[in-house]
C-alpha cells in the first residue's frame, strides 16, 4: 500500500509537467474516461503478460480516480501524460500513447541518400514471421520522418570498408530495392560497417532481408512469442537472396542508447550467430513487439504483444539492451570501429 501511494505521488508529480500547457485538439472529462478505460481493457486483452497488463490497468485506473489527470488540457498532452504515465507503471519504452492529428508540416519532407566511391562519412518475410505497422515513437518525436525508406547513407570508405547507416527499417515494398540497391553497392568491400545509432526500429520483414545478405545458409536468428499463438516462432535468414552475399567479411554494428526494437532485434539475430562486432553504447532495451490499436478520438496505443530471444540462452533484451562488445561514446563508435578493422 505504501508502495502504491509513493507511486501515485511520483507519478502526479510527473504529470504535471506534461499537462500546464494546452495544444493540440481539446479533451474533456468523459474522454478521459473513455480512454481510460479502452488503454485498460487493451491491456488486460492483448499486453504480452496477461497479469502484468492487468496489474497496469488496475494501477492505471486507481491513480485516474486519484486524480493525476484533472489537469490535462488537451489530446496530445494528454498522449504524453499517458505514455510518462504507462512507462512508469510498466518500464517497458514499446507502450505508449500518440496523439494522430496535427503533425508538424514538413514532417514528411525528404533527404537525399548518398553513394560515394571514396573518402570520408560525416560522422522476404518467412512463413512464421509476424507482422506490425510501423510507427514513429516517443524516441523519436521531434525528429523529421525519414526518406529513401530509412537509408541515410552509403558510402565506401578507405581501406575498402564498407559504411551503411540507416534510420528505420521500413515495411514498405520498395524499401527492399532500397535495401537491394545498398547491399549491391557494398558486395565487394573487405569490411563493413552498419550504423545503427540513430535507428528506432521498424519492421521485422526488413531485419529479416538484411540479415539474408551476411550468412551463406538459412540461419535461426532469434525466437518470437506474440499472446495467443499456440507456440513459439523462429525467425530464420531467407532461403534465398537476389543480391550477392556478404558472407566472408567482418561486420561492425554501431549502437548508441537510441538504438531501439527493430535495430535491436537485427543486433540480436547477428550477435547471437557471432556474425557480428557491437561498438559502442547499450541499446535502448525495446525487445517486445505489437502494434497500434485506437484508445480514444484521435489518439493511439503502442499495444506490446510478443516478445524476442535468444533460443540458446532464453534471454531477450528487454528493458536491459544489448551491451557492445566494444563500450564507447556514441559519438566515438565509429572512429572505434575503423581503428579495429584497419588494425586487425
Amino acid at each position: 500500500m505504501k508502495k502504491l501511494i509513493l507511486l501515485i505521488l511520483f507519478i502526479g508529480f510527473s504529470v504535471s509537467f506534461f499537462t500546464t500547457n494546452s495544444y493540440g485538439q481539446e479533451i474533456n472529462k468523459k474522454e478521459i474516461k473513455v480512454t481510460i478505460d479502452s488503454i485498460s481493457k487493451q491491456l488486460i486483452e492483448g499486453y504480452i503478460y496477461e497479469d502484468k497488463g492487468k496489474e497496469i490497468a488496475t494501477s492505471l485506473k486507481k491513480l485516474y480516480k486519484k486524480g493525476i489527470f484533472d489537469t490535462v488540457q488537451s489530446k496530445k498532452s494528454f498522449s504524453k501524460a499517458l505514455t510518462k504515465t504507462l512507462f512508469d507503471l510498466s518500464n517497458d519504452r514499446h507502450l505508449y500513447v500518440r496523439f494522430t492529428e496535427g503533425e508538424a508540416p514538413g514532417a514528411n519532407r525528404r533527404r537525399v541518400v548518398r553513394m560515394v566511391p571514396g573518402g570520408t562519412t560525416p560522422e522476404g518475410q518467412t512463413p512464421n514471421a509476424e507482422r506490425r505497422v510501423v510507427r514513429r515513437t516517443p524516441q523519436q518525436r521531434g525528429v523529421p520522418n525519414v526518406n529513401n525508406y530509412g537509408f541515410d547513407h552509403v558510402e565506401i570508405l578507405p581501406n575498402n570498408i564498407g559504411y551503411l547507416k540507416f534510420s528505420m527499417f521500413s515495411s514498405e515494398p520498395e524499401a527492399i530495392k532500397k535495401a537491394d540497391a545498398a547491399m549491391a553497392f557494398l558486395s565487394d568491400v573487405d569490411a563493413l560497417i552498419i550504423d545503427l545509432r540513430g535507428n528506432f526500429g521498424g519492421s521485422p520483414e526488413m531485419v529479416l532481408h538484411l540479415s539474408s545478405y551476411l550468412f551463406n545458409a538459412p540461419t535461426h536468428l532469434s525466437t518470437s512469442y506474440r499472446r495467443g499463438w499456440d507456440a513459439p516462432q523462429e525467425r530464420w535468414t531467407l532461403e534465398n537472396i537476389s543480391g550477392k552475399t556478404l558472407v566472408d567479411i567482418p561486420v561492425y554494428i554501431l549502437t548508441s542508447k537510441r538504438t531501439f526494437s527493430a535495430a535491436e532485434s537485427f543486433t540480436f539475430g547477428l550477435n547471437n550467430n557471432n556474425r557480428v562486432t557491437i561498438v559502442g553504447e547499450n541499446t535502448g532495451g525495446g525487445g517486445h513487439f505489437g502494434g497500434m490499436v485506437p484508445v480514444g478520438e484521435s489518439l493511439q496505443m503502442f499495444l506490446p504483444q510478443g516478445r524476442v530471444w535468444n533460443p540458446s540462452t532464453g534471454k531477450g533484451f528487454q528493458s536491459t539492451g544489448i551491451e557492445p562488445h566494444h563500450k564507447v561514446p556514441a559519438e566515438e563508435a565509429l572512429e572505434k570501429a575503423l581503428d579495429l578493422i584497419n588494425n586487425n
